[in-house]
């Protein structure tokens, strides 16, 4: 049975919940092995597998998954090919007895990043945007506490995390279709982390400025360019920006299990997160739908009804690794909105994404032609419910699982503790690093909507400037990993990765 959680525990796991990970050496293999004309290990593994999903083994999975992990409810759906499984389980508002079924809709967080890089790439490909050109060319009233950055940050950059620009604030601003321009024009003290385009960086503000500059020079809002450009040509139904959206539609509450009690559940944030509405503080959508949204990475574009939402090269451009990762929890390289990492010799990119109500994951094999998406609506189980997805879930439907990404390099060193000490810092978080023995402890001060509070956690060494995180308070059983990297003239890291939100040095 899950532990308890509080609505804080909840929020920073969702803040920082990841799916991708593990290295990409086999990555190579799978090139060598095609161009010499030989099956990669990836077709090897399709070529293993019963070429049909089996439903059952698929719902036993599932059951298993929700009897491991506690949660309330839950949803997953599996594509492989044409075929398509779809399984709820549990409650949506578990207090009240309302079930979870598969047309329920659930608050998908960062996931909605995917959605938001279709809808911009779209708009490139009409010509309107260039994925090159500095943000402020779309966004006039642009400025961030760093005038090169205002000035040279591109399309490119905000898609692929290399902006340099903070992760930003959690506020809002309302439900109004100025709410994300109102966001825009506060940012006048937003840190710069490094030089655009220099390393890996997750901002959730940078999304939020290309999904605003596409909707910008269309004219339009933000929701009503999704909708238009992705959400109506792929025939999509199951998803809700507004609650004037949902009609007769369950909607999924977040729940805090309580030991003895009855679940304690979280109401979700819709029109009044407009503001971070494209980088997915507001859309709720099926699981059923958002694999959907993956199977477009399938088909090159094609929907299935056969329209040609995006051109083919632009899917494969999206897929294109843009910037490495120094940590591996959320995959080893950065595209145009998936992240990207190899697991046992099969290439995958996907996104995960958490708010107060939700856990969600999606990721796709093209060698293999499926995809997979699940989603929790109880943040302390979300560990044990994605062991049994990454592993056997993956196992039974494509032959593969997902690697651990928390083993230590065989050839690791001692690591250089000065390189490491020191106070680190982004918008709504200061660190500070300190030696030990064994490794490092990061003592965390945090204000997330207005709550402070403090942690500490000690960082163990697993090579190359990366570290595992052991936190006390756990993240629903999920590890993580952190990073530093840069160098100044002491030879003293420049940045730390906070999961995978960057942070700059300040002593």
């Amino acid at each position: 049975m899950a532990s308890n959680v509080s609505r804080r525990q909840f929020l920073q796991t969702a803040a920082c919940i990841g799916g991708l990970g593990a290295g990409s050496a086999a990555r190579g293999q799978n090139e060598v092995a095609s161009l010499a004309g030989t099956r990669t290990p990836a077709q090897e593994l399709a070529a293993s597998r019963p070429s049909a999903l089996n439903e059952a083994n698929l719902r036993a999975l599932f059951d298993k998954a929700m009897r491991l992990s506690g949660v309330a409810g839950a949803q997953m759906a599996v594509i492989k090919g044409d075929q398509i499984v779809e399984v709820a389980g549990g409650f949506a508002d578990a207090p009240n007895g309302v079930p979870m079924t598969v047309d329920s809709v659930i608050q998908i967080g960062s996931t909605t990043k995917i959605l938001n890089a279709l809808t911009v790439m779209s708009v490139v490909d009409e010509g309107l945007l260039d994925i090159d050109a500095p943000v402020k060319t779309y966004i006039p009233y642009l400025k961030l506490s760093d005038p090169v950055a205002t000035n040279t940050i591109t399309i490119r950059q905000l898609l692929s995390m290399s902006s340099g620009v903070d992760n930003g604030p959690y506020k809002k601003y309302g439900s109004g279709d100025d709410a994300i321009e109102r966001y825009m024009r506060t940012l006048g003290n937003l840190p710069q982390h490094f030089a655009p385009g220099a390393h890996y960086g997750y901002s959730n503000c940078g999304t939020a400025m290309a999904g605003h500059a596409a909707a910008n020079v269309k004219g339009q809002t933000w929701e009503e360019l999704l909708s238009e450009r992705v959400l109506d040509p792929a025939g999509l139904d199951r998803f809700a920006h507004f609650r004037r959206q949902l009609g007769g539609r369950t909607i999924s509450l977040g729940h805090e299990l309580r030991d003895g009690r009855s679940p304690k559940t979280i109401q979700p944030f819709l029109d009044e997160a407009r503001c971070a509405g494209p980088s997915g503080a507001a859309m709720a959508m099926a699981m059923g739908d958002l694999v959907r949204i993956a199977k477009l990475f399938l088909t090159k574009g094609r929907t299935e009804s056969g329209t040609q939402a995006l051109p083919s090269s632009t899917i494969d451009l999206m897929m294109e690794r843009q910037v490495d990762k120094p940590s591996r929890r959320y995959g080893t390289a950065w595209c145009l909105g998936p992240a990207y990492a190899n697991w046992n010799g099969v290439d995958v990119w996907g996104h995960p994404g958490g708010t107060e109500t939700a856990l969600t994951f999606v990721h796709w094999a093209p060698s293999l032609d499926g995809a997979i998406a699940f989603a929790v609506n109880t943040s302390s189980g979300v560990g044990p419910f994605a062991e049994v997805m990454f592993s056997e879930v993956l196992e039974e439907a494509f032959g593969f699982t997902k690697p651990s990404f928390t083993e230590p390099d065989p050839d690791l060193k001692p690591i250089d503790h000065a390189r490491y000490v020191g106070k680190y810092r982004k918008i709504d978080r200061h660190i500070e690093v300190k030696s030990q023995d064994d490794g490092l402890i990061a003592t965390y001060t945090d204000n997330y909507f207005g709550v402070f509070y403090k942690k500490t956690a000690l960082l163990r060494p697993l090579g190359r400037d990366r570290f595992l995180v052991t936190d006390p308070e756990g993240q629903g059983g999920y590890p993580s990993d952190t990073a530093f990297f840069g160098e100044d003239q002491r030879g003293r890291a420049t940045n730390m990765l906070e999961n995978v939100f960057p942070t700059s040095r300040v002593s």
